[in-house]
């Protein structure tokens, strides 16, 4: 029996699934069998676009009925600083944004796909080697 592919879907992912209904069913196989991900710094970036509590409590029960959670831990942080000083020796400095560091350096550290729809996430993997999955346009 082969090996599931198991997914952290980063901000822009969730976003982009969530507002393409042909996205949202081309990924409900995935996302019912739970192999979808999302971690805390996405929660973190989603709950930022919220406009009040009702906004806010409908975005939580929607995460938790579509993704799975997975934690963040220091040795994630210590790896964005890691990646953060590979892109800085590149001249790509500025180029991925602290968050987005740290939820592929989670993904790395997991051994998870990283779902995503953002350049960053491409040119953190040219340096990490590790999968990715860039989501298509809706």
């Amino acid at each position: 029996m082969g090996r599931v592919e198991l997914f952290l879907a980063d901000t822009s992912a969730v976003i982009t699934i969530f507002g393409s209904p042909k996205l949202r069913e081309r990924w409900r196989t995935q996302t019912a069998a739970g192999v979808i991900a999302i971690c805390p710094a996405v929660e973190l970036e989603l709950g930022r676009g919220v406009r009040s509590v009702e906004d806010h409590e409908t975005l939580s029960r929607s995460l938790r009925e579509m993704f799975t959670w997975v934690p963040m831990d220091e040795k994630a942080w210590a790896r964005a600083v890691e990646v953060q000083d590979s892109l800085i020796a590149m001249g790509a400095q500025g180029s991925a944004s602290p968050i987005d560091l740290a939820i592929a350096a989670t993904a790395e550290g997991q051994k998870l796909t990283l779902l995503h729809r953002d350049d960053d996430f491409d040119r953190i993997a040219r340096i990490t080697e590790q999968k990715v999955v860039r989501l298509d346009r809706p």
